[in-house]
């Protein structure tokens, strides 16, 4: 994360001298302003490349450390994120090669056709890492949840309590982290969306199916965290016999 701030604020500074360069380029018109305008051009061009590819590094890091998600799909996903990165690196590449200022223009046209299958994986991966971490979480309540039924069974096979309201209590927990699944679901059935690339079938832009994910998700979290709360009222009304 350091290492893309820092990068931000090599591109932040070569995007402002490009401006400077360009705007005294079309003024002045003359080959001193134009081999200006075409450094510059250059420099931010490579800057704009190395922070797409050490934002594709960040965000794979941060995929590989979370939880929760699946291995199978980590590995295709971080697979997909190195062969991206791998073309920014070299388009950087060959920006120096470039001998006029036509030349970057189609070097950065290029670039530009090319970001959408960026900015798709982008979004998939920032939409992945908070599937995993709610999929955890429901995993780890549905394990204690599992041992519950099995010792309130006991409780109530060997007669030592009335276990009613624990089993009431069992029952709605059961039903949140239902609920909670549907949820993660409908958040899973959007990742198709946000992987296509194809302009035509870009209804959406990939921000608001970003955004429709994260809706779904803390929807579940919402019935992950009433499922605890009913867990607690269940270990409160249940005891074994003294």
């Amino acid at each position: 994360y350091k290492d893309l701030v820092f990068m931000m604020d090599q591109y932040n500074k070569a995007h402002s001298d490009y401006l400077l360069a360009k705007a005294q380029y079309l003024q002045a018109k003359t080959l001193a302003s134009q081999t200006k305008a075409r450094d510059a051009t250059a420099s931010m061009l490579i800057s704009r490349d190395d922070v797409m590819s050490t934002y594709l590094l960040a965000i794979r890091q941060r995929l590989v450390e979370s939880e929760g998600t699946d291995p199978i799909i980590m590995n295709g996903i971080t697979a997909r994120i190195d062969t991206d990165v791998t073309f920014w690196k070299n388009h950087r590449d060959k920006i120096d090669s470039a001998g006029t200022l036509d030349d970057l223009v189609n070097d950065s046209s290029n670039a530009f056709k090319h970001y959408p299958n960026t900015e798709a994986l982008a979004y998939e991966v920032l939409s992945t890492i908070p599937l995993g971490k709610e999929s955890a979480l429901r995993n780890v309540l549905n394990g204690i949840l599992q041992s519950t039924k099995e010792k309130v069974s006991q409780i109530r096979g060997n007669g030592d309590h009335n276990t009613t309201n624990a089993e009431r209590w069992i029952i709605e927990t059961d039903d949140k982290l239902s609920r909670s699944l549907d949820k993660e679901i409908e958040a899973q059935k959007i990742i198709p969306d946000i992987q296509t690339v194809s302009t035509s079938t870009q209804i959406k832009k990939k921000s608001d199916l970003y955004s429709s994910v994260l809706k779904s998700i803390t929807e579940s979290v919402q019935y992950l965290k009433d499922a605890s709360s009913y867990m607690k009222e269940v270990l409160k009304s249940i005891k074994t016999k003294q």
